[in-house]
């Protein structure tokens, strides 16, 4: 079972791939392996909130690693 702190990492790594494509397989973060970047600005704008999302978390309730 992961920690919370994993699972936001995991959910952090999913937005770098969103940003980085050829990175994240490189890396072997799953899930981007058919996808390209996306320079536009309606991309930058998906990135944005897909990291936004993630980073309520952080400041919600303490993150345990153990």
């Amino acid at each position: 079972m992961p920690t919370e702190a994993a699972a936001l990492a995991d959910e952090l790594l999913d937005a770098l791939g969103t940003w980085t494509p050829f990175e994240a397989t490189f890396t072997g973060v799953p899930g981007h392996d058919t996808e390209l970047p996306d320079p536009s600005e309606a991309g930058h704008e998906r990135l944005r909130a897909k990291a936004a999302g993630s980073s309520p978390e952080l400041g919600r309730r303490p993150i345990r690693t153990a």
